[in-house]
């Protein structure tokens, strides 16, 4: 029965290495001030996590992001407020690479106002840039627990999105970044 401790112990630690490929999850430490934008139709201010960063200069919004202690998952969450939305998205990135033929899964916690919802969306960060798993998800109150799994068709760097497509104002925090195969294997 010591096989099977050591395994589920292995299972358990290669998890969290995993996890650690995606540069502050927590959402903690430094907030680096947004990007201005000079010459595009996106208005972008605030604050955004260490190895986060926006990716919505380009669309026709207006995006406020900070830092939330009171009422965060655990820490220190991401508050993304969204004042103005005419077009495009609003999407806080990180990169990432994929394997063809191997399976990952992008989940954080998020909570914000009932009845308002955002994406979870995997993206190559190159083009064509093609969709490679998106999913909707409706917020509420509370924190609750989601996630984006998807099998990649080819290897290439990937743009990891939290979007939002509506005002609105909501809070994530704690994502991972999770190579699946890896996990099973184990």
């Amino acid at each position: 029965n010591w096989k099977r401790v050591l395994s589920m112990v292995l299972v358990a630690h290669s998890g969290s290495l995993l996890a650690a490929g995606l540069k502050n999850g927590g959402f903690e430490a430094l907030y680096q001030p947004a990007p201005v934008s000079k010459g595009s139709k996106g208005i972008v201010t605030g604050s955004i996590a260490d190895g986060w960063r926006d990716n919505s200069n380009w669309a026709d919004v207006s995006v406020d992001y900070g830092p939330e202690t009171r009422g965060a998952h655990r820490g220190t969450a991401q508050r993304i407020t969204v004042s103005r939305f005419q077009s495009g998205a609003v999407q806080l990135v990180q990169t990432a690479d994929v394997t063809q033929g191997q399976s990952y899964r992008f989940r954080l916690w998020a909570r914000g106002t009932a009845g308002h919802s955002f994406q979870l969306t995997v993206q190559r960060a190159a083009p064509p840039y093609r969709t490679l798993v998106t999913e909707t998800f409706s917020l509420a109150a509370e924190w609750k627990e989601v996630e984006a799994a998807f099998l990649a068709r080819e290897t290439a760097p990937v743009l990891l999105m939290i979007r939002a497509t509506r005002a609105t104002t909501f809070y994530v925090d704690d994502a991972q970044w999770e190579h699946l195969n890896q996990l099973n294997s184990n």
